[in-house]
């Protein structure tokens, strides 16, 4: 029962000392108890004992005394609890932070289980609620499970031959896990273990639809290629006007054009590279942002790998296309004024007023910021 406490510490010494106690058992009939008592407490239906019996697998894993016929077992059992209680209950306010801790721990100790035994496909059956739950961690761990899946198979045939977990509908599929690793990216808190799981993710993903695109015809469905690459860009460039202060989103979005550009075939990227220039364009010109020296870098990282021809054309074409939005909106705007001016004035003072509140708020932020530092 100590190990299922909040105290971080008495969870280390508890999970110790049964590590310790496995490996002094020399006989197989007292290690067979434990992983008895383990499947037990897994198939309880009280949700302390799942967790206690969550906690204790993930002992046994990490300190690897689990062979792979009793790892087989118990992945199945932490599968269940883990895919019964992450569709979260908001109405359940007291077993909210056990559940929390059971389902992170429980994901994590999936991708441990998973050097020593298969995982089962229904593993990630819950991959949406994961990655859409209210705890950062939780949504860490679904990251993590997902990058774990994506990383057993290869991005430039997979689409083209599924494999049993994209057998239904691959295209779809894709189009799904793409939707998911935008909505971590809407978050306004990502953590740094997160933002790199993001990165690795969204590689994966776009590079797949890029080496399927001429395999696989487009579902009207699904979201196009070009659209992926523009909302992914859009985060960047909200994040650059909204809140200059904060760099995570742009810097996942830096790392990811790096990882595009230096591990897919220019020829491949080449109609893609106007949307995806722009944002490395943007922090190389912005002389405050935090990410000037690292947009610099991959600048000179985009000029050797794609050519100055090749980088010159994208950023001319990235400039036409960002003047032509500007024109349109402006165009736009006018036209509005004139056909409804009650309206189009209405409009005017509603951005007004979100502007000046924008302002307060990020003027408070500073305040705070400095009164701490003093």
């Amino acid at each position: 029962s100590t190990q299922s406490t909040g105290d971080a510490q008495c969870r280390k010494g508890a999970g110790i000392a049964i590590e310790d106690l496995v490996r002094r058992a020399n006989q197989d009939s007292l290690r067979e108890k434990v992983w008895s008592l383990t499947s037990s407490w897994l198939g309880d239906k009280k949700l302390k004992h799942k967790y206690l019996g969550v906690l204790l697998v993930e002992t046994l894993a990490s300190a690897k005394l689990l062979p792979a016929k009793r790892a087989a077992i118990l992945s199945e059992q932490l599968v269940e609890a883990v895919n019964t209680y992450c569709v979260y209950d908001s109405e359940d306010e007291n077993a909210t932070s056990t559940r929390d801790q059971m389902v992170y721990v429980g994901v994590v100790t999936l991708i441990k289980l998973s050097t020593v035994t298969t995982l089962p496909l229904s593993a990630y059956d819950r991959l949406s609620e994961l990655m859409s739950y209210p705890h950062q961690w939780v949504r860490l761990a679904g990251c993590q499970l997902l990058g774990h899946m994506l990383s057993t198979y290869d991005p430039k045939t997979l689409l083209i031959n599924p494999s049993n977990v994209l057998s239904d509908n691959p295209r779809k599929k894709v189009d799904e896990l793409i939707k998911l690793s935008l909505l971590q990216l809407k978050s306004g808190n990502i953590l740094p273990d997160h933002a790199l799981q993001i990165v690795k993710n969204t590689v994966w993903l776009t590079t797949a639809l890029l080496h399927a695109k001429q395999g696989i015809p487009e579902d009207s469905e699904v979201l196009p290629l070009q659209d992926v690459i523009h909302k992914l860009t859009v985060f960047a460039s909200v994040e650059s006007s909204q809140d200059p202060t904060n760099s995570i989103k742009r810097g996942i979005i830096l790392k990811w054009v790096g990882a595009m550009v230096n591990t897919v075939n220019k020829d491949l990227l080449e109609p893609y590279l106007p949307a995806m220039v722009a944002p490395v364009h943007r922090e190389v010109k912005n002389a405050n942002s935090p990410l000037t020296d690292i947009a610099t870098e991959l600048m000179s990282l985009l000029r050797e790998c794609l050519g100055n021809d090749v980088l010159s054309a994208a950023l001319v074409s990235s400039d036409k296309a960002r003047s032509e939005r500007r024109r349109k909106r402006k165009r736009e705007d006018a036209l509005a004024a004139i056909a409804d001016p009650e309206r189009h004035a209405k409009r005017k003072v509603k951005v007004n007023l979100a502007k000046r509140e924008k302002r307060k708020e990020k003027y408070k932020t500073l305040k705070k910021k400095q009164y701490k530092t003093l």
